[in-house]
């Protein structure tokens, strides 16, 4: 199986640590403002001027609170007097407006039915939501920080928000919503300006609706993840432009949601989606432009979505999907374009992999001495459409290894030039009476200029098979496998080697159609059964060996039902 470490250019897996976990601060010193409270009806409104102020509101339910300013900050009541402190009863909504400033505002046992609005102006401001120890409910809460470093923070047992629209502006920014017992949120969006932009969501059992989180330029991270359970009613949707960006969808158990969109784009980019059982219904979406992308897609147990595209664009990416079980209701498409690939659909765990559309891969420019390719892997493949691969210059190792049962509509791939190595394989015999067809169509093959090695075994192709070779120094190995359809091979110069039931494996291998084999230049070698095996022609064989010398060599259990015709090419029976 084709798998390299992550490179290490890359955040490194300690960069979790990146994702906040946020204290109250001390008090500053510098304090010297006005905060100015006061209650109109339901609704609580909170006033700064351009200085620092901290103030604190401590809720005792039902919508009571207290508010108190921190020693520097003096708070004031509506008509302009100096007061010790407000008492507010029956609140339903909070609006505070902290202007300019390096602002603190803390708020404990909130539960209020409608909005809580926080507008910190520019300036480093803290909105710190919960004790870590209580219960947090907001209707809905929204927060404008403007520019410069901020932080919010809501951390409770329990916290419930209807819904959350959070605008950080340009600055370092801190955003973590966290809790140990109830996690229920509605539909959340994240903005974040220029610089660095970090997002942690964190519970046990997760419930929330759309998430939206657009990090814009910089360094970004989100963390989506669950300690047991993560319900998302919604989509998630991820949007980066330049800089490095992480993005973790994780739970522990099981993970649900809609559509996920992740796009990175320039940077050295991360996007894991990890759970024990992983049911997206609807399509996993992951975009990049330039830079070095890494994709892990896994559910342990199981892993099920409408579909997978995933476009990586230039520079070196690499993709894993796996799980015990991969279910895919509808297509993969995975594309590169420059620069190392390296695809992985399957692992040596998985034991059964659905794709009940096509998978179509194209690798881009790469170099197989530092692992540039596709790997599908596991005990039972299924794809019922086509298996397209496409890549250009660079070596390219492409390997669809079924251990068990193989069953793909039809394969089509073209590695243009350089030293590939293709390897197609089922672990079936297909030699038993009432064997069907594991390639329901054609097996197509082409590949530019270097030295191709093509390796099949286990195959019972329906359709026409072919393999284009180019120049180079080309090896094919076929063993048991049938070949229903027509066989055309064909190469241009170079030394080139053709073995069919050279393995002896003791099964053998039936061409029913006509088979036809161009060498062209150079000294080509084709054998047939040389190692006891059985090979059966039951329609015509044509070899044409071209400029050099070139030999034919075929074993005792090799049947021609025709004579084969050949040209520039010796026939020895060994």
């Amino acid at each position: 199986m084709l798998r390299r470490s992550r490179k290490p250019v890359r955040v490194e897996k300690s960069a979790r640590n990146f994702f906040p976990r946020v204290e109250s601060l001390e008090s500053r010193l510098n304090l010297a403002g006005n905060v100015a409270a006061y209650v109109l009806g339901a609704n609580l409104y909170i006033t700064g001027d351009t200085a620092s102020n901290e103030v604190t509101l401590t809720g005792t339910g039902g919508g009571d609170f207290t508010v108190e300013a921190a020693a520097g900050t003096t708070l004031k009541a509506r008509n302009g007097a100096t007061i010790l402190d407000l008492e507010a009863n029956n609140i339903a909504n909070i609006f505070i407006t902290m202007n300019n400033g390096d602002d603190i505002v803390t708020i404990t046992g909130a539960e209020i039915s409608g909005l809580l609005s926080f507008n910190g102006g520019n300036g480093a401001d803290q909105l710190l939501i919960g004790d870590a120890g209580g219960t947090t409910e907001l209707g809905r809460l929204t927060a404008l920080m403007g520019a410069g470093d901020d932080t919010i923070t809501v951390e409770d047992v329990d916290v419930t928000i209807g819904l959350i629209s959070i605008n950080n502006g340009d600055g370092d920014n801190y955003t973590t919503i966290r809790a140990t017992g109830t996690y229920s949120l509605g539909t959340a969006s994240i903005v974040g300006g220029r610089d660095l932009d970090n997002v942690l969501l964190e519970g046990a059992d997760m419930t929330t609706g759309a998430i939206t989180v657009n990090s814009s330029s910089g360094v970004n991270a989100f963390e989506l993840t669950a300690g047991n359970n993560l319900d998302v009613n919604g989509n998630i949707t991820v949007l980066g432009t330049t800089g490095s960006d992480i993005v973790s969808v994780n739970a522990v158990a099981l993970l649900d949601t809609r559509a996920i969109t992740v796009n990175l784009g320039a940077g050295l980019n991360s996007f894991d989606l990890l759970g024990d059982s992983v049911d997206v219904v609807g399509n996993i979406t992951v975009l990049g432009t330039t830079g070095e992308d890494n994709v892990q897609i896994s559910g342990t147990t199981e892993l099920a979505t409408r579909s997978i595209t995933a476009n990586l664009g230039a520079n070196d990416n690499e993709i894993l999907v796996d799980g015990a079980v991969i279910t895919v209701n509808g297509s993969i498409s995975l594309t590169g374009t420059s620069g190392e690939d390296l695809f992985d659909i399957g692992s040596g765990a998985t034991a059964d992999l659905l794709v009940t559309g096509s998978v179509v891969v194209n690798l881009g420019d790469g170099a197989l001495a530092n692992g540039n390719g596709l790997n599908i892997t596991a005990e039972d493949i299924q794809i019922n459409g086509l298996l397209s691969v496409v890549s250009g210059k660079g070596g390219d190792n492409i390997t669809v290894n079924a251990t068990t049962e193989l069953d793909i509509l039809g394969i089509t791939l073209n590695t243009g030039a350089g030293d590939d190595a293709i390897t197609i394989t089922s672990g079936e015999d297909v030699s038993v009476v009432g064997a069907t067809p594991n390639i329901g169509a054609n097996l197509t093959i082409a590949s530019g200029a270097g030295g191709d090695t093509i390796t099949v075994a286990g195959l019972f192709v329906k359709g026409a098979t072919s393999a284009n070779l180019g120049d180079g120094v080309n090896v094919v190995n076929v063993d048991s496998s049938i070949f229903r359809g027509a066989v055309a091979v064909a190469s241009l110069n170079g030394v080139d080697t053709i073995n069919v039931e050279e393995g002896g494996l003791g099964i053998g291998t039936t061409f029913n159609g006509v088979v036809s084999v161009s060498l062209a230049g150079g000294d080509d070698v084709v054998n047939l059964g040389t190692a006891g095996d059985v090979v059966v022609f039951n329609s015509r064989v044509v070899v044409n060996g071209g400029a050099g010398d070139d030999e034919l060599n075929a074993g005792a259990g090799v049947d021609f039902a025709f004579t084969p015709t050949l040209t520039s090419i010796t026939l020895n029976l060994v």
